[in-house]
């Protein structure tokens, strides 16, 4: 069931706006899934920001919210800087 959810909820998320990475000649992999784990794909560091903060918002409107203690995420990139999670 959550899987459905977060399916639902990701589809809000990039359904005006495509920030993921460049997925074939015309295609864009905005996230991937597994199990209970969900990675968003994005080329730029605001991009990914927006879509973060975007999707703690769809997410709570369908009744889920990120653990207290998740302050901020760090990739591997090369400029190090840290995406928030604000919510």
């Amino acid at each position: 069931m959550f899987l459905i959810v977060i399916d639902a909820v990701m589809r809000n998320v990039t359904r005006d706006r495509r920030r993921g990475i460049r997925w074939g000649l015309v295609g864009r992999l905005e996230d991937l899934d597994f199990a209970d784990d969900l990675c968003l794909l994005s080329e730029a560091h605001g991009e990914m920001q927006t879509k973060l903060g975007d999707l703690i918002k769809e997410a709570g409107k369908a009744g889920l919210a990120k653990r207290k203690e998740d302050k901020g995420f760090k990739g591997k990139h090369k400029q190090k800087r840290t995406i928030y999670a604000r919510g």
